[in-house]
């Protein structure tokens, strides 16, 4: 999916080659993924960046109403993930039931990677739960009480029940120097 918006972008002035990519995922007979999806959990991160944001940009393009509607699906199928006390979202989702994993503490990046894509996904569809369930985790983050942490940085660990920060484990220049050359 997030190749998607790639072939639309190269394929630009070639509307032929677009419409046949989007067609051929879309109408892709995806019953062996579903069985599958009804065994396992689809890990809410990777979906969200990968599959919903693949889809959300080439509707964004294309203004095609059936990648919309496939956003929109996926979109409602993950959102248990965010039934927890703190409205933080959890590592997983079993899409065929809606249940969402039982883990207790989220890394920022698996909580906090889904604002834009929600967000815009409430824009488009103009369904309000969307941005509430975005809009939720982004004001808990702002509102935690993170002054013990140097230089406004936030750490890295979060308790999915308060919306708390867990851990004094935060990214800072000494973290990262085994990145610089």
């Amino acid at each position: 999916m997030t190749s998607l918006t790639g072939a639309w972008i190269n394929s630009e002035g070639c509307h032929s080659l677009s419409t046949t990519c989007v067609s051929t995922i879309l109408c892709h007979d995806f019953s062996e993924l579903k069985f599958s999806l009804q065994r396992t959990n689809a890990p809410f991160f990777e979906t969200v960046i990968r599959y919903l944001g693949g889809l959300l940009s080439a509707y964004a393009f294309s203004n095609d109403p059936l990648l919309l509607e496939r956003a929109d699906e996926l979109g409602a199928a993950l959102l248990p993930a965010f039934n927890t006390t703190s409205g933080f979202p959890v590592y997983s989702v079993r899409v065929a039931t809606g249940v969402p994993s039982q883990n207790s503490a989220g890394w920022l990046a698996e909580i906090a990677s889904c604002m834009m894509e929600y967000k815009y996904l409430a824009k488009v569809t103009g369904k309000k739960e969307y941005f509430v369930a975005a809009d939720t985790v982004m004001r808990r983050i702002y509102d935690a009480n993170v002054t013990k942490y140097p230089g406004g940085l936030l750490p890295s660990q979060w308790d999915l029940r308060t919306g708390e920060p867990l851990n004094g484990t935060y990214f800072n220049r000494i973290n990262l120097s085994i990145f610089t050359l």
